[in-house]
Parts: structure tokens; sequence; C-alpha cells
């Protein structure tokens, strides 16, 4: 079973992809397929799984790149249950990517 710090670092990492993803794309014509997009790919297979409202949290957080806070203020909730909701997704996670291991 994948670690807490281990996931919230492979989300961190799948953030800074699409930040830059065009970049990045581009770099690996030229490099070949980094490891990144293995993970990128293992998240996305296991967000699919999801209820709507992780998928939501998911896709404005790490693919977005919304902070908690700018998110909170789009659904009109406060940060601490954004805060709430990311450590739903991480435990999905872990449940959903202990299953295909």
């Amino acid at each position: 079973m994948l670690k807490l710090d281990q996931i919230r670092e492979d989300l961190k990492n799948i953030r800074y992809y699409y930040s830059r993803k065009e970049l990045l794309d581009k770099a690996m014509q030229y490099s070949g397929r980094s490891q990144l997009l293995l993970t990128v790919d293992k998240y996305s297979n296991a967000i699919q799984y999801a209820p709507p409202r992780l998928l939501d949290v998911y896709y404005s957080l790490y693919i977005n790149n919304h902070t908690q806070k700018s998110f909170a203020d789009e659904l009109g909730v406060t940060p601490d249950y954004v805060y709430k909701l990311n450590k739903e997704l991480l435990l999905f996670f872990q449940k959903q990517l202990a299953e295909v291991a």
C-alpha cells in the first residue's frame, strides 16, 4: 500500500507536469517518455472510479493548478472543507491504487 506521503509527492509531480505540460511534452519528444507519464497514467486510471466531487478536486487542484483557497472560493466553501476533500482524495487513491497493485 502506498503511503500518503508518496501519494502527496506523486500529486505534486502531476500538478507540476500539467502546469508545464506543453514544454515537458516537447522535451520528451527528444528524451523519450518520462517515468512521470507512467505516474500520470496510473492516477488518471484510478480517478475514473472516483465519485464526482473527488474527480472535481483532482481536476481542479492537480490538473488546473488551482490552490485550495482559489478552489474553495470557486465552490463557495471554506478552505478547510477543500482540505478535507483533498484528504478524502488522498485516501481514495491509497485504497484504489492498493487494489490494482
